[in-house]
């Protein structure tokens, strides 16, 4: 493992990583580079973990991971990215399982980044600047566990299938956005969902029965949205629920049989 990261190394030799061709983690973050170079990496073949994050790069590019075939974990976020990312970046990183892309400026998701990371299990995609994401953006991504769209202020609603390949999913981030409605349609096919978080968002529809077909769920975070009322079947058949946050909303409307069928919840703030 190498730590270089809070270093102001705005420069690197070409060969400075030719002789650890054993390392598996680097840790690369926060030192001030504006570029990569894919010399850096040329005998960094068993390299695992790779942060990127909080420099200056502004471009990346598939032949920057060239060598990286082994690589589980990337992060470049929080980067100032002022190109636009080719769709075949990552088609040589097969084996990664963890990717995250978060406040890099992001105007939208390129659907072909994914196209080679069917063995992803999380994927952070949080501050960025997305308005629409496509229906079939996470198509390529039957294993994921872990989404997280948070602080994407422009995303006001999502497509009713969007998750429909992520039967897998357990963990979602949804907060600090602009939507105002949930679709239950959004967790047809989302069966192992355990945790989600939809906080500070503008949510004031909230259907009964809007998270039926989760029967895993575990933690429900709704703090900070504008729901108006709660109706009995809301939260109705959440057998393994035991933590729900209705704090700071705008409740007007109670149904005193509202939390009849929660048999599980021992966490509650409202």
């Amino acid at each position: 493992m190498l730590e270089l990261r809070r270093n102001p190394l705005s420069t690197i030799p070409l060969g400075l990583f030719n002789p650890l061709t054993n390392l598996r983690f680097l840790y690369f973050n926060s030192i001030q580079i504006t570029e990569l170079n894919p010399q850096w990496f040329a005998s960094t073949t068993n390299l695992e973990v790779l942060y990127l994050y909080n420099n200056l790069i502004t471009s990346f590019d598939q032949s920057n991971f060239a060598t990286l075939t082994n690589l589980r974990s990337l992060d470049i976020g929080e980067n100032p990215i002022t190109q636009e990312i080719p769709g075949d970046t990552f088609d040589l990183l097969t084996n990664l399982q963890r990717l995250t892309l978060s406040g890099l400026g992001l105007a939208e998701i390129n659907t072909a980044w994914f196209a080679s990371l069917s063995n992803l299990l999380e994927l952070e995609l949080y501050n960025n600047d997305f308005t629409l994401i496509a229906e079939d953006t996470f198509e390529g991504l039957p294993n994921l566990r872990l989404l997280d769209l948070d602080i994407n202020f422009g995303i006001t609603f999502l497509e009713p299938g969007i998750f429909r390949a992520q039967q897998s999913l357990e963990i979602l981030y949804l907060s600090l956005t602009s939507i105002f409605f949930v679709d239950p349609r959004w967790f047809e096919s989302t069966p192992n969902i355990e945790v989600i978080w939809m906080d500070f968002n503008l949510i004031n529809d909230l259907p009964p029965g809007s998270f039926a077909n989760l029967n895993n769920l575990r933690i429900l975070g709704l703090w900070g949205n504008e729901i108006k009322t709660l109706e009995r079947g809301y939260f109705g058949r959440l057998d393994n629920l035991i933590y729900l946050d209705l704090d700071e909303n705008v409740v007007n409307g109670l149904d005193q049989r509202v939390f009849e069928d929660a048999f599980t919840l021992s966490r509650f703030y409202f």
